[in-house]
């Protein structure tokens, strides 16, 4: 009978490695699922977001190819706009009276 309990002992430690092995291994196939979506994702925000910052210091119209290079000036503008200054101010004042 010990042969055959020593058989079934190892069959038990075989599975257990198996299922180890697997369970180890998953972790790689996870990633490389989501890994196509994490690409989108990073596409669909970051290419915006740099293309937005790019076309800040630009003098850009919609439509129309070509734009002129202004580089801080559209922040200056902003800056000196006393309506642009009081709707940032009204903003920061009702997100802290708000919270």
């Amino acid at each position: 009978m010990t042969g055959m309990q020593d058989t079934i002992r190892k069959s038990k430690q075989a599975q257990r490695r198996h299922w180890a092995l697997t369970l180890e291994n998953e972790w790689f196939l996870g990633y490389l699922l989501l890994f196509p979506i994490f690409v989108i994702l990073v596409g669909l925000i970051s290419y915006p977001f740099i293309n937005t910052i790019i076309f800040s210091f630009q003098n850009k119209l919609l439509g129309v190819r070509e734009s002129e290079w202004v580089g801080l000036d559209n922040y200056r503008y902003l800056l000196r706009n006393p309506i642009f200054v009081k709707t940032v101010v009204n903003s920061f004042v009702y997100t802290i009276l708000g919270v």
